[in-house]
């Protein structure tokens, strides 16, 4: 294989590398975490909208819900950041949030895992302060 970072040889080695830490770290297993909200006796479906016929061949516009429908190949991985879960190499669970109520939320469960951890408070909202002037 050639040194050079740009040669055809480098960039179908990244591709496939980055290919086997999705399939390793992105790919959903069901568990009982999944189903906790179905009732007894009905479908179980699972909670994070994960099924292996969850197939979208090609990104295209819902003009019903004025939303963004992105190809989905395997219906059992996550939405990932191909960046950082190449030079990660772990789970990189992405999600766009486009609206107050979803930023809430996903702040919510920020400070919640922030205060199960040993890190001072003072300390995890100063950074969590940093994060949200940054982000605007």
């Amino acid at each position: 294989m050639s040194l050079d970072p740009c040669s055809e040889d480098t960039l179908k080695a990244r591709v496939k590398d980055l290919r086997n830490v999705i399939l390793e770290c992105q790919c959903h297993s069901h568990t009982g975490t999944c189903y906790k909200h179905c009732k007894p006796g009905g479908p179980k479906d699972c909670r994070f909208d994960l099924d292996e016929n969850n197939v979208v061949p090609f990104t295209y516009f819902n003009k019903e819900t004025g939303s963004f429908v992105l190809r989905r190949l395997n219906g059992m991985v996550n939405n990932y950041c191909p960046p950082i879960s190449e030079g990660c190499r772990c789970s990189s669970d992405a999600k766009f949030m486009a609206s107050g109520g979803a930023a809430k939320s996903v702040l919510f469960y920020v400070t919640d895992c922030i205060s199960k951890m040993q890190l001072k408070s003072h300390v995890s909202f100063a950074a969590l302060e940093t994060a949200l002037k940054k982000t605007g």
